[in-house]
């Protein structure tokens, strides 16, 4: 937009680095890890609508064609491993130790996977939702040392947060109990969404 909104988050991915502001003045910022080259965060605005804490994941098709096929072609077990399940996959095989994985083409996967909230979970504890036609939302990550790199373009094009938690409690109301809030829902251990 020709004016910028006086709340709002900006994301410098050439810099990989997010500003909050709220009421025009900047409240937070912190290192983030944005897209690789060859999967980059595209240029958006969009709305934040909420936020999921203990978010589960669901496997882009990309992801899954040219990631983790391979890895099922090398072990059938690695989904179980991993806390993914198949989505539509044979209703008594949720995990596809069942499937003959070599045998699937590669280049294509013709299920969708979903990983369970969690530890090995790229999604963390905090999803900020912000509903786009490109899929990309603000989240945190179990990898923290990326944070420490110099170059931050490591991901698929989401935008992994490093002060996920302070950027959470002041989208969510910026109030004195909007932490104690987002803790308790993460301690939980269960999805839970909360609308901005």
């Amino acid at each position: 937009p020709p004016r910028p909104e006086a709340d709002r988050i900006e994301v410098n991915a050439a810099a990989a680095e997010l500003t909050m502001w709220l009421g025009g003045r900047e409240v937070l910022s912190s290192r983030v890890i944005v897209g690789k080259p060859d999967t980059r965060t595209p240029i958006l605005r969009a709305e934040g609508a909420g936020l999921t804490i203990n978010p589960a994941w669901t496997v882009p098709h990309s992801i899954a064609v040219k990631e983790i096929l391979p890895k099922l072609k090398r072990n059938r077990a690695w989904l179980a491993k991993e806390d993914m399940v198949l989505l539509d996959g044979p209703p008594d095989d949720p995990h596809g130790l069942h499937i003959n994985w070599r045998g699937i083409p590669a280049g294509t996967f013709p299920y969708r996977l979903r990983q369970a909230p969690g530890a090995k979970n790229p999604l963390g504890e905090i999803k900020l939702e912000l509903p786009n036609r490109f899929d990309v939302y603000l989240h945190d990550t179990p990898g923290k040392a990326a944070f420490r790199r110099v170059n931050r373009a490591q991901s698929h094009g989401c935008i992994r947060v490093e002060q996920i938690l302070p950027l959470a409690t002041l989208a969510l109301a910026a109030g004195p109990d909007s932490m104690a809030v987002i803790r308790d829902a993460i301690g939980q251990g269960q999805t839970r969404y909360l609308p901005l």
